[in-house]
């Protein structure tokens, strides 16, 4: 019998009469914990002579769980229930809570996380900042502030730098890349010339602060490169009509991403790279 029709017997008589199962001494549900135990003890095929699986858990109350990254420290983030987590060695689980409001409810959305376990992300609707001396904290929003304003933080570099993107206007609208550091606050960078911008690359900033994405301009959209001495930089497109992204930046300020171009009407789209 395979593992996995092992595994599904063992779940379905531990789901069995689950409304009557009794608890343990902590109100644990003894279902749960026989399930955990079933995965624990089946899931096991070649790598495991390799590699350890660890279950990291839930948040109190929670049923569900999943890692979303983990930095050069073996520091884990990840969602449990609707709120961010943070996982190390030594602390387990860290609930990192939310920024409150009247939407609590969408609880926390995180999206990045550097080398010194500083996590950035989505809270009711807000880009926000955790780290272990401040806890979470409001980033703000670029604009005024209306009933569907929003900003969201997407990734953080080592040095503590923030992007994301948030509307400009009380009542949505455009929506603009942003910059925010502890000295500067948010700070609006702009566009091509279009109304939108968005740092949406997976590695959007590098430890010298210069940020990569997308903005539209005024007839197309294309990648483009953020410094603090130049300002955003048009990289262009394959082609005189083409579009392109970005997906990426290194240390180098080397980008990678992708162009669409047309041959013979027929759209066409391949990776590109950008060096100065």
């Amino acid at each position: 019998m395979s593992h996995s029709s092992q595994l599904e017997g063992v779940v379905s008589v531990a789901r069995c009469d689950a409304g009557k199962a009794p608890v343990t001494e902590r109100g644990e549900s003894v279902t749960k914990l026989l399930i955990s135990v079933a995965v624990a003890l089946l899931v096991a095929g070649p790598a495991s002579a390799q590699f350890k699986m660890a279950d990291l858990g839930t948040l109190p109350g929670d049923a569900d769980s999943a890692a979303r990254h983990i930095n050069n420290r073996s520091e884990v983030f990840g969602t449990s229930g609707k709120h961010a987590f943070l996982w190390t060695a030594d602390t387990g689980m860290i609930d990192l809570g939310t920024l409150g409001g009247p939407i609590s409810r969408l609880g926390t959305i995180p999206q990045g996380m550097n080398n010194r376990g500083e996590v950035v992300g989505q809270s009711n609707g807000r880009a926000f900042l955790w780290t272990a001396q401040t806890g979470m904290i409001d980033l703000g929003i670029l604009g005024q502030i209306g009933p569907t304003s929003f900003s969201e933080a997407s990734a953080i570099n080592d040095r503590g730098h923030v992007v994301g993107r948030s509307s400009i206007a009380p009542l949505g609208g455009p929506v603009h890349t942003f910059l925010w550091t502890a000295e500067t606050g948010m700070i609006d960078l702009g566009t091509l010339g279009g109304l939108t911008s968005s740092a949406n690359a997976l590695r959007p900033i590098n430890n010298r602060g210069e940020v990569t994405g997308f903005s539209t301009t005024a007839s197309s959209a294309h990648a483009f490169i953020w410094t603090d001495q130049n300002g955003m930089i048009d990289l262009g497109a394959l082609g005189a009509d083409g579009s392109s992204h970005a997906g990426g930046i290194n240390e180098l300020g080397q980008v990678v991403g992708a162009s669409s171009f047309r041959i013979d009407g027929s759209p066409i789209t391949h990776a590109t790279l950008w060096t100065r």
